[in-house]
């Protein structure tokens, strides 16, 4: 019964509406508005009647009526009860036209209640039958809320094909001032995301200025709120769709909490392989699906209450009106935390495990003697696949009708975290290729650099990083942007590395080390790897079934196709020529002087890779290999007790795993 949304329950058949109703008693309240309930004190003013009437609802054996005397007067019939037939399909419409209000409020108050719901009808209106070149018809809009039962349409997303400018507006302010064809599209966008917290989740009560101030003492003052536009971009970097997030300034919270109670774990990109790299060894692709408004799903704890002022210049939310929150919200510290637990409690509802060394990735048996699905949760986006179609195909019906989440399966997913997904299925073997094409489109065209050049390394030979000087003349206002500008850079750069381009690792793990004391020749160096990208943007990264060793556009590289891991060191620094005698060359640096392991792990494909500068110093080639062997062995331990929790450890490892390091006195 906790998962049931009076506002959806039309979509439910008829078996299961009849169900609810016998199980609602006196000690049950509907979930998504708690305040109701046997005896619970209400205002009733239905379409009708002449003044609004205050006392309670009563609910006898599933049947719903409003009693509003003490005792009912038979001669008169004055104090009948009011049936309210229908009451679990139909109850989201009372509430939402304000012909239910929770407790006892005054003609006026009930008239100003009122009042918002036309004022937002008349707002929708104004945008759905606007006249626009994009609007071939009203379907085209699919806003649900203002229209009678049988009209109300349903959001859609919107897209940003037709845009002028990729620049998204700065404030509801700016978005009015735009060109017509402009405005249309964010008005549309704004009203998808306003009516998808307003409708679809429940995730606010619009209350007026005078329970505004009968409140705010107990909960505290309002928090504002901010309309954020942007333009979400297809795997080819291209625009998508325009999307409005209505969020809370969530720095302004009055609430102290603690790291732990706000943290929320996500799916590591390592983690993110390991899972392609496993579905490719079962001959399988992966697919995708998308949690629609993710932070607004989650309902607040009873100890938790905001109340929130809507967005300057909001379309549809008239004056002095404020919105109580019922469930989480975009820009509130616990929101991600509460979004997390929603998520898991979710999938352990249909039988799923958690797995202990990687919060993030489920598996389970939904289906008695079918193969089990694997899981991986990135915030609101995930990945699945089992052996079976039919798993799969049930694991989406559950979810989707059975636990009620709102969420769009998107098939075999072209991108993912802004990673591009090729997949290639034939006959006997699957092929999975993975790059960012787009990320470093982008960062070329931030940089400048379209014009440029491509290098052929990811730095220059001969021109160590670690002999750049830190010493600077600039002035301490140029300095800072110049700091400024290599974390924006080293950043992209480290998402890249982390993701699929593991041949800019090294260089960006030397150049990370300098974001705080970067010069312009950081900067120059920084943009030689942006340059080199530009050359070959499109490679990536490829898992295949395909266990060939012939030379071909990739080398299949080892044969292996279970877990293989690759290690080495360089000795010393990264610059290991002798100083000329007749040149004063200063001390160097200790952290320079250590040297750079890295190793690579390999199922079907790259699955995880570090290289960075060690952190001691190693006093001998084969103490370096040692340190950087340990470091692989480490990670290895990790990934075997992931693999055994999702229970294919025989599948992706074997009974050991082969180390190469081209180190004698390490191996020995």
């Amino acid at each position: 019964i906790a998962q049931i949304d009076i506002t959806d329950i039309t979509t439910i058949n008829p078996e299961t509406v009849k169900e609810v109703e016998e199980r609602i008693t006196k000690d049950h309240v509907i979930p998504f508005h708690p305040w109701i309930s046997n005896n619970a004190k209400v205002t009733i003013n239905l379409t009708g009647m002449t003044a609004p009437k205050r006392r309670y609802l009563q609910c006898d054996s599933g049947h719903w009526s409003f009693l509003p005397g003490k005792s009912p007067d038979t001669t008169t019939n004055r104090n009948a009860p009011i049936p309210l037939e229908n009451f679990i399909s139909n109850g989201g419409n009372l509430i939402e036209s304000a012909q239910l209000i929770p407790g006892w409020v005054t003609k006026a108050q009930a008239a100003e209640k009122r009042g918002i719901f036309t004022a937002q009808t008349q707002a929708v209106r104004r945008i759905v039958f606007a006249k626009s070149p994009h609007i071939e018809d009203t379907n085209d809009i699919m806003i649900r809320h203002m229209l009678d039962k049988e009209d109300k349409w349903h959001l859609r997303k919107v897209s940003a094909k037709d845009l002028s400018t990729l620049d998204p507006p700065t404030s509801l302010t700016a978005h009015q001032a735009m060109n017509a064809t402009d405005k249309d599209i964010w008005d549309r966008s704004y009203a998808e995301e306003y009516f998808g917290l307003h409708d679809d989740t429940n995730t606010w009560q619009c209350i007026t200025e005078e329970e505004y101030q009968e409140l705010w003492p107990k909960i505290g003052h309002a928090l504002p709120t901010i309309a954020l536009a942007t333009i979400k971009l297809d795997e080819y970097g291209k625009p998508q769709r325009a999307k409005y997030r209505i969020c809370v300034l969530g720095n302004m919270d009055p609430n102290d909490w603690s790291k732990n109670e706000c943290f929320d774990p996500v799916m590591t990109q390592m983690e993110f392989r390991l899972l392609v790299a496993a579905a490719v060894q079962m001959k399988r692709t992966i697919k995708g699906g998308d949690f629609k408004q993710a932070f607004c799903q989650s309902f607040l704890p009873p100890e938790e209450h905001y109340i929130l002022r809507p967005p300057k210049n909001c379309l549809f939310t008239p004056p002095n009106t404020y919105l109580k929150l019922i469930r989480t919200l975009y820009g509130l510290k616990r929101s991600p935390r509460h979004w997390y637990e929603k998520a898991k409690s979710t999938f352990l509802a249909m039988g799923l495990t958690q797995c202990p060394n990687a919060p993030c990735l489920f598996t389970g048996t939904i289906i008695q003697g079918e193969p089990p699905i694997y899981i991986g949760l990135y915030v609101d986006d995930f990945i699945y696949f089992s052996k079976s179609d039919a798993v799969e195909r049930k694991f989406e019906h559950v979810l989707q009708t059975e636990q009620k989440m709102l969420v769009d399966f998107v098939g075999e997913p072209t991108h993912f975290l802004g990673i591009r997904i090729e997949t290639i299925k034939e006959k006997d073997s699957v092929t999975i290729f993975l790059s960012q094409e787009a990320t470093i489109e982008a960062l070329i065209e931030e940089l400048g650099l379209a014009d440029a050049n491509p290098t052929l390394t990811p730095y220059q030979s001969g021109y160590p990083v670690d002999k750049i000087s830190t010493d600077s003349k600039l002035p301490p206002s140029k300095l800072h942007n110049i700091q400024q500008q290599m974390r924006s850079i080293v950043g992209s750069l480290n998402w890249l590395s982390c993701g699929t381009r593991i041949d800019i690792a090294t260089i960006t793990n030397i150049l990370a080390q300098y974001m705080n004391n970067a010069t312009p020749s950081h900067i120059a160096a920084a943009k030689y790897i942006v340059k080199y990208l530009k050359g070959c943007k499109s490679l990536g990264i490829k898992f295949s079934t395909d266990n060939n060793n012939k030379l071909s556009a990739y080398l299949n590289f080892p044969i292996d196709n279970q877990l293989t891991a690759l290690t080495d060191a360089n000795w010393g620094p990264q610059d290991a020529s002798s100083p000329s005698p007749s040149v004063k060359t200063p001390l160097l640096d200790l952290f320079k002087s250590r040297s750079i392991s890295g190793f690579l792990l390999w199922i079907n494909g790259p699955i995880h890779w570090i290289s960075k500068r060690q952190s001691i110093t190693a006093r001998s080639s084969a103490e370096a290999e040692i340190y950087a062997t340990d470091e692989c062995v480490k990670w290895l331990i990790h990934i075997s007790n992931i693999v055994d929790d999702l229970g294919i450890k025989n599948l992706l490892m074997g009974t050991t795993t082969t180390i190469y390091n081209d180190n004698q006195a390490c191996i020995k």
